[in-house]
């Protein structure tokens, strides 16, 4: 996602300007690699033009170019790009389900769900045990962050952008959305019709799929890109 054309610094340079960023409230460390190699440019920049100008007083120099909000903007254009880019992935994964040979499983589910409800009449919307389930699934949707220590994930805005957008998805359409449906009081019966059977399959079809995607899919990758792409740039 991010490519990194690091200018040429010392370890400690590198380390005084990721200070430097977490002072102005930068903290996720991707960003920070994107930013520290855009100020190191900035800093040889001023420094081929004025040879005796100070490391850090070129630094200061670069700095006023962000403006009065700082690194503020910068970090807010990324958090968007970021949610842009996790939201079109997403779609693309789930729209793979409506070609072969993937589709097939997404009929499978949806035969499967549809023959429940005929079959033995069963009203998914008429039934607790209907939000129990979606409730496990949820908990079970929430265990993909065992693929990665929290305090990782909230480093980067490459993982830290995921996990909030397929948690707040998961969460509306596991327990919000069905729950919104049904009477918890019990004092009002959802008619089992044809239209509701259609729709319920369709319903669960999707929310399955989706929790496959986001809860297993995606995070195995992330692992591997993580592992592949961040650690390398990380400074003991």
């Amino acid at each position: 996602m991010y490519i990194y054309f690091m200018a040429e610094l010392t370890t400690q340079e590198i380390n005084y300007l990721k200070r430097f960023l977490v002072q102005h409230y930068v903290r996720y460390e991707d960003v920070q690699l994107e930013l520290v190699d855009h100020l190191a440019s900035g800093i040889e920049e001023k420094q081929s033009k004025k040879p005796d100008l100070k490391f850090e007083d070129a630094l200061q120099e670069v700095y006023k170019g962000f403006g009065t909000l700082g690194f503020s903007q910068v970090v807010k254009e990324k958090e968007k790009a970021m949610r842009k880019f996790w939201q079109k992935h997403i779609i693309k994964l789930f729209l793979d389900f409506l070609k072969p040979p993937l589709i097939f499983i997404a009929i499978l589910i949806f035969s499967t769900t549809y023959l429940i409800q005929t079959f033995y009449s069963f009203n998914f919307w008429n039934h607790t045990p209907y939000i129990a389930i979606m409730v496990f699934a949820l908990a079970i949707s929430l265990s993909f962050k065992l693929h990665m220590k929290e305090d990782i994930m909230n480093k980067y805005l490459y993982l830290d952008s995921y996990y909030g957008l397929s948690g707040s998805i998961l969460f509306t359409f596991g327990y919000i959305f069905p729950s919104s449906a049904v009477n918890f009081n019990g004092n009002e019966i959802i008619e089992l019709t044809t239209p509701l059977i259609w729709f319920t399959s369709f319903y669960l079809t999707f929310f399955l799929i989706s929790l496959y995607i986001l809860a297993y899919k995606i995070p195995n990758g992330l692992l591997k890109k993580f592992n592949e792409q961040y650690k390398k740039y990380a400074l003991n």
